[in-house]
Parts: structure tokens; sequence; C-alpha cells
């Protein structure tokens, strides 16, 4: 018979915590380069530090600089898968995180300069086709 559509991919998103710029917003797990570091080796120890996740880094989407009233930050996202699979996040620096569809993420409170990575993820995706 047909087979039914497979499940949306999700996406794992974290609340910025009290006290910090943007406090509440929802982000994407990251966070500043140590000297000298891969942007892929910082995604994944951001996601062990933040959340306590172990993931394999997957892929590289393009750069985003966003000027926000305090200053500009220049993104470097990468796609990352968890390995191994059916790990559960911890809030060990987030107020908190959820796993979403990329539609979802439109129903919250996200910070602008994430929203250009979801466009560019959102082609990958496309591109990417069934794995």
């Amino acid at each position: 018979g047909p087979h039914p559509p497979p499940p949306p991919p999700q996406v794992l998103v974290t609340q910025r915590p009290l006290g910090t710029i943007c406090a509440g917003a929802w982000e994407f797990p990251g966070g500043k380069l140590e000297q000298g570091e891969p942007a892929a080796a910082a995604a994944a120890r951001e996601a062990l530090e933040e959340v306590a996740l172990h993931v394999r880094p997957e892929a590289a989407l393009e750069v985003v600089v966003h000027t926000y009233p305090h200053g500009t930050v220049r993104l470097t996202p990468w796609v990352c898968l968890l390995d191994p699979p059916g790990q559960s996040p911890r809030n060990v620096s987030v107020a908190a995180h959820k796993w979403v569809t990329l539609a979802e993420i439109a129903e919250l409170d996200f910070l602008a300069g994430n929203a250009e990575i979801l466009t560019n993820f959102t082609a990958w995706l496309a591109n990417r086709g069934p794995s």
C-alpha cells in the first residue's frame, strides 16, 4: 500500500536565560568560538555545554552576519545530528529547550539573526532529499 509521508524533521531550539541579552527569546544552540577553534568543533562543544548532547557536525550553512542594536554578530551555522541517536537534551545553561518542526519556529519569539539560518537550513534540507 501507499507509504505514509515521513515526519517532518525536527530541530532543537533553546530559550535564553534571564539576565542575558534578549532573555526569553528562542534560538539555535551555539556560542562564541574559542581562540583558533574550528566552527564545527565549536558547534559540537556548545551542544554539549548548553544541552548535554553529543552531536556530529554534518554540513556547514552559509555564514550569516546580523546587526542587533547592541552590536554585530557573525554566525557560522552547522547542521548537526545526534550521535548516538535517541539522546535527551538537558537544560544545562539554557532556560528551556524544545524539539520543533521548521514550521513551528514561526510561532516562537525567535532571534532575528537566527531567522536567516532557518531559510538556509530549509534550502539545505530540500536539496538533500530523503535520507
